[in-house]
């Protein structure tokens, strides 16, 4: 690529005001492409050139200043100016000050305009390192091993080339200092942000400590308007009452009241809260009487903290008995929350009203970027929260109700639509949170809440988390009742088939059939998970048998789970050679799903149906069950799914001679799903990879074999029978392509490198090799317009109308327009048949 060519790509970059990874969005390519193109390392593709052109003609959108916007930033002008400079020479930045002076705000402002990708990791919730950990890990979309470790986070992001922002650390202070010591140790290119009460003390740190804001320097009302705590004053009190102005009147008294509050930033938002109940005068004397009686019965505690906690204890004390009663119950959750999980946890009327004045006297926050509406305190409004319940003696009984509701979300999952697993996403802070406290009153209910929660730490992705809880719970659970101890083995032993420590999984289910007296139900349940861990083990005839034996139970299986028994007994029919049972099992289980309208069987059957198909020698077949798939676990955002059946759209297009096409896929799923690519996900991935790469990198193919195989073997775990024919051709073509004794001093050199690590090495070396080779076809550029290619590239990655629109920007109805363009053009029926047209073409 010339430097030329590379000095436009940044220059459209940087001209649109966008990262490497936004471009890579926008693109539908990944953030190394982008990175390896601005390096002069590889030149965009027909496509990538011509929406990179594209882009270059969009016009800049220039918006006013006008006032603030809601996070309204005041007087910070110098030390963003110096982060902003000091991140380019420096790896490890925090943030220090006393709560409510504006650390998060601050660091916000500052990756706004960052021009690399940048992860958040909100550490308030976290109060163990298991938790900072995972958090971080979440964050940096890390790799769930079976162990998560901070050598796993190091080894992921050694190469890296980003911001980790790490914010809220003094709940675990000590904790993350060993974390960013061992990452700016391994991973030159990562810069570190870092928020806390207090510094992390290590050498290579550089501490910006935030002052509170600029007190008016003179009287007059220039002066006073001219410092930015009154500025934050009247930009909070103009949202309250909008008729509020700074005048020769009112700006004396502001300016009493930022004094008497240090202008400290919280305290001054807390305080502008009341401009709409209270007229100035009166906020002004009520808040001086508050401050003095703190500092009167609270002198050992620090100035700026007596101010603080004066001002939040002032707006607490000016609610009503039941405003109060809804405020403190609200402290007991770890992050931000929904509307009725608050109303389940205050157990009360008129929840609703509350929250919204909470909001708006600056107690409660609304994150309005989330269409479900979702709400948080600061972290020094929380602690004063939480200790109030305390000082009353009901903290443990809200944390009950806070418990049971996580309880009742999870009893009422199941039911195929994903929503429990999605919602736990949002509120995993907050399901630890539950968990830990269930745990530590030793009562059963964390049994079923672990149980529940298992299908959420499978499907997206962080296994080891849920490994961790779930042995955590069997460990606990040895006093109680026989049939909680085998719910405790049961979700354990679903965990360790996860992770394919198939052994450990077979272990687990029997311990649970030998626990006392079994149920018909667990005794059907049981026996399922028993047959599908022998299909895995390679003995189809045993599955078979086990699967019919566990729907012969009568009062077994419920529908839901009778309908998953039916559908893994075809599979398992299938890996036997019984095509024609395969397609009866999976049909009926297809159309109970169908009927229950359970959308995650659906996408089971769907990828089972496309096994039958491209074991019938049907691959056109194959692709379209398999895509219908993938496009129903993206919509759900289950990416265990949606991974699980890309990878078998790559292998059709090996299967179909287009393998440089199943290459690019698999290159695409690894950069999208890396995160939940561990365990059974890894091991099916390697499969396939060797599978494609024989005939193209036989090299990188001979090292992930023989590394596949270790692991393999390690876990008593065969290739699968229906991709056995498969894997031994393209062992055939390994074998051809190497010399037979570089092929046994390979097998003799002891263990290979773990397979995460080979892994990403050949999906890494796969990704230049495809650089080097010509593009896919232009067929989609023949049939469709710029704008209509770009609509479904963006289909492709998974985005709704509304993203559509947002990207391109342009109304929904013009992306139904452009989409219903596109069905016509191809041929397509829905959204499915674009997306496997466009990964085809």
């Amino acid at each position: 690529m010339t430097s030329n060519s590379a000095m436009r790509v940044r220059r459209i970059r940087e001209r649109l005001g966008l990262s490497q990874e936004a471009l890579a969005a926008r693109l539908g390519v990944s953030f190394t492409t982008v990175s390896r193109w601005e390096a002069g390392k590889a030149e965009p593709r027909r496509r990538a050139g011509e929406r990179l052109r594209e882009l270059d003609e969009l016009p800049l959108r220039v918006e006013a200043p006008a006032r603030p916007a809601q996070n309204g930033f005041f007087g910070r002008d110098n030390e963003l100016a110096a982060i902003r400079s000091l991140l380019g020479v420096t790896n490890l930045i925090t943030v220090t000050g006393p709560g409510g002076c504006g650390k998060t705000r601050l660091v916000r402002e500052v990756v706004r305009s960052f021009g690399q990708p940048v992860w958040f990791a909100e550490l308030a919730a976290a109060r163990e390192e298991a938790a900072l950990v995972a958090t971080v890990v979440a964050a940096v979309s890390a790799p769930a091993t079976a162990v998560i470790t901070t050598a796993d986070l190091s080894r992921h992001l050694r190469d890296a080339r980003g911001l980790l922002v790490l914010d809220n650390c003094e709940q675990v202070v000590g904790a993350v200092a060993d974390l960013a010591d061992a990452l700016i140790g391994a991973c030159p290119g990562l810069r570190i942000l870092a928020t806390s009460r207090e510094p992390l003390r290590l050498e290579a740190e550089t501490v910006i400590r935030l002052g509170l804001l600029a007190l008016p320097a003179g009287e007059t009302v220039e002066a006073i308007g001219a410092s930015p705590s009154v500025q934050l004053f009247v930009d909070r009190a103009v949202r309250r009452q909008p008729e509020f102005a700074l005048d020769a009147e009112t700006a004396p008294i502001v300016a009493a009241i930022c004094r008497e509050l240090d202008g400290l930033p919280l305290a001054i938002e807390l305080a502008a809260g009341r401009c709409a109940s209270l007229s100035l005068t009166d906020l002004r004397d009520r808040l001086h009487l508050q401050l003095d009686l703190l500092a009167s019965s609270d002198r050992a505690a620090p100035a700026r903290q007596q101010t603080l906690n004066a001002t939040i204890g002032w707006s607490h004390a000016l609610l009503s008995a039941d405003e109060r009663g809804v405020f403190e119950a609200l402290g007991v959750f770890a992050g931000a929350f929904r509307l009725d999980a608050a109303e389940a946890v205050c157990a009360g009327t008129g929840v609703a009203r509350v929250v919204a004045d909470l909001v708006d006297r600056s107690l409660l926050q609304l994150q309005e970027t989330t269409s479900a509406g979702r709400y948080i305190m600061l972290d020094a409004v929380r602690i004063f929260a939480r200790e109030c319940l305390v000082a009353r003696g009901v903290f443990a009984a809200v944390s009950r109700r806070h418990a049971e509701f996580y309880l009742a979300l999870g009893d009422g999952g199941g039911d195929g639509t994903g929503a429990f697993e999605a919602r736990l996403r949002d509120d995993v802070s907050d399901f630890r949170q539950a968990m830990r406290f269930l745990l530590d009153a030793q009562d059963a209910a964390a049994i079923r809440l672990a149980a529940r929660s298992i299908r959420f730490f499978f499907y997206y992705g962080n296994i080891a988390e849920g490994q961790l809880w779930l042995d955590e719970t069997v460990e606990r659970c040895a006093g109680l009742d026989p049939a909680a101890v085998r719910q405790a083995l049961y979700a354990a032993g679903v965990g360790c088939v996860a992770r394919a420590d198939l052994p450990a999984a077979r272990g687990r289910f029997q311990q649970a059939l030998e626990a006392g007296a079994v149920s018909p139900q667990e005794s059907a349940a049981l026996r399922s998970a028993l047959a599908l861990v022998a299909l895995y083990l390679g003995d189809g005839a045993t599955a078979v048998s086990e699967f019919r034996s566990a729907l012969a139970v009568p009062g077994g299986l419920s529908e839901v789970e009778r309908a998953q028994s039916v559908a893994n007994l075809g599979w398992s029919l299938l890996h036997t050679g019984d095509l024609a049972g395969a397609e009866v099992a999976l049909q009926t289980a297809r159309d109970t799903y169908q009927r229950l309208g359970h959308a995650q069987g659906l996408t089971l059957t769907g990828v089972y149906l496309g096994d039958l198909a491209l074991v019938r020698g049907e691959p056109a077949r194959a692709f379209e069950c398999y895509a219908e798939a993938m496009a129903g676990a993206r919509e759900r955002g289950e990416a265990y799914w949606e991974q699980l059946a890309t990878i078998r759209m790559a292998l059709v297009q090996w299967l179909s001679g287009d393998p440089l096409e199943g290459l690019r896929l698999m290159v695409k799923v690894h950069q999208s799903h890396r995160a939940t690519i561990t365990g059974l996900p890894e091991l099916a991935f390697t499969l396939f990879l060797v599978i494609i790469l024989a005939g193209e990198l036989p090299g990188e193919a001979m090292r992930l074999r023989l590394a596949l195989e270790a692991e393999q073997r390690r876990l008593s775990f065969p290739v699968p029978t229906i991709w056995a024919p498969f894997y031994e051709r393209a062992s055939a073509r390994i074998e051809a392509a190497l010399p037979a004794a570089r092929h046994r001093k390979g097998s003799e050199t002891g263990p290979p490198a773990p397979l995460s690590v080979l892994l990403l090495a050949a999906v890494e070396a796969s990704d230049r090799y495809l650089s080097s080779r010509p593009g896919p076809p232009a067929e989609t550029k023949a049939r469709l317009s710029p704008r209509e290619a770009a609509v479904l590239e963006l289909l492709v990655q998974g985005a709704t109308n509304k993203e559509i629109a947002r990207a391109l920007v342009i109304s929904p109805r013009t992306v139904e327009r452009h989409l219903a363009n596109v069905y016509g053009r191809i041929g397509a029926r829905g959204r499915a048949d674009a997306i496997a047209w466009a990964l085809r073409t």
